[in-house]
């Protein structure tokens, strides 16, 4: 069967260095594995190559590929890829399988209250699951497809089992834990000396869950690193009108001490406790999902609260400044109108214009804003129309100071005398009132 990979700009190949990688790719092994926790698609069907996650199978086919990985005992597929394509700048790769391969293996057996576990925090929102878990399946499945093939470690194959040396020591699961015992058992028990090793090997890794520094470091990776992801930080918001309460209540009810405990012990001694309990995945995820969560809704709110009462304090002291805005500048344009300073309704334009121009002074996005806060604010009844002075909003020219002004409708050098006389005259009032204040 052959098919197509897709999306690969946005796994482990993306950057600069994809199209070379798409073109050397033509003869490698592909690891399928369905993605069962996708939440855009149920039936999707990962693709790993030379141990990373690259990308999917198209959605055209991912049903079928999916179905048959289900089917297959090792929960994967094999296949190679035969082709690239590159046009438009869209790289994909062909793959070829041989969908028909079946093998028995030991069944794995089920944790006995995984399903309950499931059923009863199963309104509990979860993390999606990071490239790095998601390859781990897929170098499961290929592990174990070597193992009942009968083949030694050489050149593909130690990429793969060591890479899952590498990753498989930060898991504390039920599941985890179980695939490892079995792994460590099927390879003690090869013909193989190489598996032998490797065997020892993982044993190694194995006797990390009792060292304190491994473990502090297993609980900053679950619990801290998680928590500044992106993808959690969305999912929070998503949940933010999420009750504390009712949060912490379903927590409380997990099993023992997992929620009363949480915080209270050493980092190493909580993880160890966790892994010796041998929690289910399923449950794993949701209790630390909602540790997280629970933490930051917790954080977000008191911030919220503190800006509240800031933005409270904040908003007082500016009302009373507005209200000191709004005297002084009432009190300006009565005295201009006084002396005739405003001889024309459109002559207010030339204020809102010095306003505009001039740093401290209240300013106006527009000849509404301006208006309104004349008719609104100062409550000046007979201050001019947005229509009246519309007409001479734009022929103001030159720089911030009024002395650098010109004026593109009139060549009469005593009304643009008179006009920047006029923004002087309001700039010598406010300041006269600032001072006296």
């Amino acid at each position: 069967m052959d098919f197509k990979i897709v999306g690969l700009p946005y796994h482990a190949w993306g950057g600069e260095e994809l199209g070379d990688k798409v073109r050397s790719a033509v003869g490698k092994r592909v690891t399928l594995s369905h993605d069962c926790d996708n939440e855009k698609n149920s039936e999707a069907t990962m693709a790993v190559i030379d141990t990373e996650l690259v990308g999917y199978v198209c959605n055209e086919v991912c049903h079928v590929v999916s179905s048959y990985c289900d089917r297959s005992a090792t929960k994967t597929l094999s296949a190679v890829v035969v082709d690239y394509d590159e046009r438009g700048g869209h790289y994909a790769l062909w793959a070829r399988t041989d969908v028909g391969e079946t093998m028995d293996v030991e069944k794995v057996h089920e944790h006995e209250g995984a399903k309950r576990w499931s059923e009863e925090y199963g309104w509990l929102a979860t993390m999606k699951k990071t490239d790095e878990e998601k390859r781990m399946k897929a170098l499961v499945g290929e592990m174990k497809r070597v193992l009942m093939e009968g083949r030694g470690l050489d050149g593909e194959q130690r990429v793969v089992f060591d890479a899952y040396l590498q990753e498989c020591r930060w898991y504390v699961s039920w599941e985890a834990t179980q695939e490892r015992e079995e792994l460590q058992r099927l390879t003690a028990a090869s013909g193989h000396e190489d598996m032998r090793e490797w065997s020892r090997q993982l044993g190694n890794v194995m006797t990390m869950m009792g060292n304190e520094v491994h473990l502090a470091k297993v609980y900053d990776r679950m619990f801290e690193e998680r928590r500044r992801d992106g993808a959690f930080l969305r999912l929070c918001r998503m949940h933010e009108e999420l009750k504390l309460g009712a949060l912490s209540q379903a927590l409380s009810k997990f099993p023992g001490w997992m929620y009363q405990y949480f915080g209270k012990m050493e980092k190493w001694e909580y993880v160890s406790t966790l892994y010796y309990m041998r929690v289910p995945e399923v449950a794993l995820n949701r209790f630390v999902t909602g540790m997280l969560m629970e933490r930051q809704l917790r954080e977000w709110k008191e911030k919220e609260r503190t800006a509240r009462k800031s933005c409270e304090e904040l908003e007082g002291n500016e009302e009373r400044g507005m209200t000191d805005v709004r005297g002084r500048m009432k009190r300006v344009i009565e005295q201009m109108r006084e002396e005739q300073c405003l001889r024309h309704q459109y002559d207010y334009v030339w204020l809102m214009v010095v306003m505009n121009r001039t740093e401290g002074l209240p300013h106006f996005d527009g000849l509404q804003s301006f208006t309104d806060f004349l008719h609104d604010d100062l409550g000046l009844e007979d201050a001019p129309a947005r229509s009246t002075m519309h007409a001479k909003m734009y022929v103001c020219g030159g720089g911030n100071r009024p002395e650098e002004w010109s004026f593109s409708d009139t060549r009469d050098a005593k009304e643009c005398q008179r006009r920047i006389n006029v923004a002087k005259r309001f700039l010598r009032l406010w300041r006269e009132w600032e001072s006296e204040k």
